[in-house]
């Protein structure tokens, strides 16, 4: 079973510090990217705890049960007393693993393909319901960015399966993305700074500069490209 995780911004209520001051010490202590909406596993969440919490109690982690050793089968034994050998067992087919990433053809062009028709969609840009797609069939699928005609060129199967150039345009739309999630944080904190340079606040209590992904709680914010 695993453990329970927490975000920044939680754990930052329960210790009564500001989000700031845990993204400081988990950087300090080696963990870069640290953010306010970032979910902490037991272990880091804990740490901070210890570094910040004061002394408080730390939550129990989850012991995992000990794994009970298999009686070992009886050895048969010929008429000689010798061990008989059996016979090797056929070793098992590996299972696929899972696969997020499928050749498609779509219309219109949408911006997880790279603005084409046709190519690789990736699962960290593409919508979850193009992967669960029959082959062959033209399937119409809503989603935040508009609504697609949608056919599924073959199975999903992993990424290192596919040709660089059948690939090309779906890597460049998550790149795209990326970047432009990037460029949205640091155009926010710089208007937050500008802002914070003018502001008066009684006690001089100024708020914190930092960034907020609310497209978790408000997913019709998240920019296409």
């Amino acid at each position: 079973m695993a453990a329970t995780k927490i975000k920044v911004i939680d754990l930052a209520k329960e210790l009564g510090v500001t989000s700031k001051d845990l993204m400081l010490a988990a950087e300090e202590m080696g963990h870069k990217g640290v953010r306010a909406m970032t979910p902490l596993d037991a272990k880091l969440a804990n740490e901070l705890r210890t570094k910040l919490g004061k002394g408080r109690e730390l939550p129990e982690e989850p012991v995992k049960p000990k794994r009970v050793a298999k009686p070992k089968a009886p050895v048969e034994l010929g008429p000689d007393g010798t061990p008989i050998a059996k016979k090797p067992a056929r070793a098992k087919k590996a299972k696929p693993a899972d696969t997020d990433e499928s050749a498609v053809e779509v219309k219109p062009a949408p911006s997880w393909l790279g603005r084409r028709t046709r190519g690789l969609a990736l699962s960290t840009v593409a919508p979850a319901q193009v992967f669960a797609l029959p082959v062959g069939k033209q399937t119409r699928i809503r989603t935040r960015e508009g609504v697609f005609q949608v056919r599924a060129l073959g199975e999903a199967r992993p990424l290192a399966t596919f040709p660089f150039v059948r690939a090309v345009n779906g890597v460049y739309a998550a790149l795209m993305r990326s970047a432009q999630a990037e460029a949205y944080d640091r155009w926010l904190l710089r208007q937050q700074q500008s802002a914070l340079d003018t502001a008066i606040c009684r006690r001089d209590q100024l708020p914190m500069v930092g960034t907020v992904d609310l497209t978790n709680q408000l997913p019709f914010l998240e920019l296409t490209a």
